[in-house]
């Protein structure tokens, strides 16, 4: 691996950072994430060359939140995973529906093909589904393109509404380890980072020690052994799944082997809320890997703005509607539900229901669950009827 790779990823991470900089100073919801990925984004609009994310990079940021979903779940969050059966249903039959029913009707009333309006539509894996529109002679780039812009949207939109929403509206009780982390953890707080560094330089030049000043915004130091233990675990478990092909193997085989061994009691350190900051930045500079310069070109050589505009909003609507049946079925908040049902990436969802203090684990197995349906079902569907 050359030196280039980590000086490229080098750059990445600093822009990510100056973004969730900029994004906090707004007061915007999860800054760190839509900082990063905004900032990319513009920048490679604008025609500036960033490579993409390292595979080990990507594998880090997802294997991270396993770890945290992982650590987080105890006893009790295990003895209500019986709730997720109803919902399961649900989130199977409505993505089978997006793809056949909701793309079939966009072939009706749009420019697309049938194949490439039923490829678009899929809340599937990106690489399968673009594997599925070359075998089929689907339009590859608007697929990718759809795809990539629905997963933007939602990232954007989600966010602002739960930033309202959560704080007018719910009053359920957080995920459970949310009281306990408030008492011992600060979360990490970027807009005071520039000023922590000027009076610690301040502090250094009158010979008081530069490190004096730096207080509060610490990450905690934790036992060597027992975060090596802990890494191992999740990098472990991890590297296991994502060998045996499962969709998001890293983030949840993390999960499975951190949640493992917390529920048998082997010690294994949870990350802080301030770790978990970076990883959000992360996560928006992996979404930022899908749009390049061409993709706007794309965007409008091909006319996709109406069967973009519709599709979304369609899809939109349809989990508006199972988020309420699985609120209404399963009892869950209506936050959480709208989670589970969200047209958005495992990741994304994931590291919402964290930010949020909504359960994770209900949201991963749901979002796991849909990715295995879809990339099971629609490839044999595709062979046998249509």
């Amino acid at each position: 691996m050359s030196y280039s790779v980590f000086g490229e990823l080098f750059v990445l991470v600093l822009l990510g950072i100056l973004g969730w900089y900029l994004f906090a100073l707004l007061h915007a919801p999860m800054a760190p994430l839509l900082g990063a990925l905004t900032l990319l984004a513009t920048l490679k609009t604008w025609g500036l060359n960033l490579s993409p994310a390292p595979f080990f990079f990507t594998a880090a940021v997802q294997g991270g939140i396993g770890l945290f979903v992982g650590s987080r779940i105890t006893r009790e969050t295990l003895r209500e995973l019986k709730t997720v059966v109803a919902p399961a249903c649900i989130i199977a039959l409505w993505a089978l529906a997006v793809v056949f029913f909701i793309g079939g009707f966009l072939s009706r009333v749009t420019h697309l093909d049938i194949y490439t309006a039923m490829l678009s539509s899929s809340m599937g894996g990106l690489p399968e589904m673009a594997v599925l529109a070359v075998a089929t002679g689907a339009n590859v780039s608007v697929v990718i393109i759809m795809f990539t812009f629905r997963l933007v949207i939602s990232v954007i939109l989600f966010p602002l509404f739960f930033k309202y929403w959560i704080a007018r509206n719910d009053k359920g009780a957080p995920f459970p380890e949310r009281a306990a982390a408030q008492g011992t953890i600060h979360e990490f707080d970027i807009r005071a980072v520039p000023g922590l560094l000027l009076q610690g330089c301040a502090g250094l030049s009158r010979g008081l020690g530069a490190y004096s000043n730096l207080r509060s915004t610490a990450v905690p130091v934790y036992p060597v052994l027992r975060v090596l233990f802990t890494l191992s675990l999740a990098v472990g478990g991890g590297m296991l799944l994502n060998y045996l092909g499962v969709p998001a193997g890293m983030m949840i085989g993390a999960m499975l082997f951190s949640m493992a061994a917390s529920l048998l009691g082997a010690g294994i350190q949870s990350p802080s809320p301030s770790v978990f900051a970076f990883l959000l930045v992360g996560v928006g500079i992996m979404i930022a890997d899908n749009i390049t310069p061409n993709t706007f070109d794309v965007f409008f050589t091909a006319n996709l703005l109406w069967p973009i505009t519709l599709s979304t909003l369609l899809i939109f609507v349809s989990s508006f509607l199972v988020a309420y049946l699985i609120h209404k079925l399963a009892g869950w908040d209506y936050p959480t539900s709208f989670l589970a049902g969200a047209p958005a990436g495992l990741t994304v969802m994931t590291s919402l229901a964290i930010s949020y203090h909504k359960n994770p684990l209900y949201i991963s197995t749901l979002h796991l669950w849909r990715l295995v349906v879809l990339k099971t079902a629609v490839p044999l569907i595709f062979m046998l009827f249509i």
